[in-house]
């Protein structure tokens, strides 16, 4: 039988790599440049960027979510380890790639104030595990945050919760790091994926037959000339 991450990695290339991973760069955008809420000392963005190579170079390939639960609380911590075995079923049969890390953290670790775990996901199958946990986390709360160089404001603005959020303690997080903190790269996804890359031209083609199939689509906004 050939490998999951096999299978996957297959199925990034071109076409099927540009849909699969657009919810994904979607949410990575609006949450870097159009968060709702931040902190005192935070500025708001002046202008979303809209250069197609810089956005590519700076797309999130990596993310994490934290799955809390109340420690002192049976149900709550059975729950979450439920949902975390379901979590490696699934993987194990192929639904999408999830990493959880071994071990869950029976008290407040890092910048979590309860009980925790994490996993791992890579951008190629993001939107199918966020997917699978907002269906099935039932009353617990998930972080979920990028993976970048800037592990303060990856927890701190660029975050996003699946649940009613929890206060992070983000006083040790360092503000930025000189290399990526990318995971497991031996399954050649996110930031290790080796797969083809589509070029500048193949995008705005692809952009192009978007575009032209959306005409059809009265409630679909249209795009603005790319001079304009």
């Amino acid at each position: 039988m050939v490998p999951s991450f096999v299978v996957y990695s297959s199925w990034v290339n071109g076409r099927q790599r540009y849909i699969r991973q657009a919810f994904a760069s979607i949410l990575f955008y609006i949450i870097r440049d159009t968060t709702l809420s931040f902190p005192s000392h935070t500025t708001m963005s002046t202008k979303p960027e809209t250069d197609l190579q810089t956005v590519l170079d700076s797309e999130i390939k990596e993310w994490h979510f934290h799955i809390y639960f109340h420690q002192n609380n049976a149900a709550e911590h059975q729950a979450a380890l439920e949902l975390r075995d379901a979590v490696l079923r699934l993987r194990q049969d192929g639904a999408f790639v999830a990493v959880p890390l071994f071990r869950v953290n029976m008290d407040p670790m890092g910048p979590h104030p309860v009980g925790s775990y994490e996993i791992w996901v890579p951008s190629e199958t993001f939107a199918s595990v966020f997917s699978y946990l907002c269906m099935n986390r039932g009353r617990l709360s998930i972080l979920v945050h990028p993976l970048t160089r800037e592990e303060l404001r990856d927890h701190e603005i660029r975050n996003a919760w699946i649940g009613p959020s929890f206060p992070l303690n983000l006083a040790n997080l360092p503000i930025k790091s000189d290399e990526i903190p990318l995971q497991y790269p031996s399954l050649k996804l996110g930031y290790s994926s080796t797969a083809h890359k589509m070029s500048l031209e193949e995008r705005r083609k692809l952009g192009d037959d978007i575009e032209a199939v959306l005409r059809g689509e009265k409630e679909a906004a249209r795009a603005p000339h790319r001079d304009a």
